[in-house]
């Protein structure tokens, strides 16, 4: 697959908008949703633990 230069262009420009706003939106998303599995490995590790 061949791109041009434009769609290079456009490609790098989506991702670095996509870059800002992963940073703006969803770092706090991924931070909240790893602490809840880290929550829950550790209390399904606890109650493997117990079993």
């Amino acid at each position: 697959m061949h791109l041009s230069l434009v769609q290079l262009h456009l490609a790098i420009a989506v991702i670095l908008v996509l870059m800002v706003m992963a940073e703006r939106f969803a770092f706090p998303a991924i931070r909240s949703l790893l602490l809840t599995a880290e929550v829950t490995g550790m209390a399904n590790g606890l109650s493997l633990s117990h079993a």
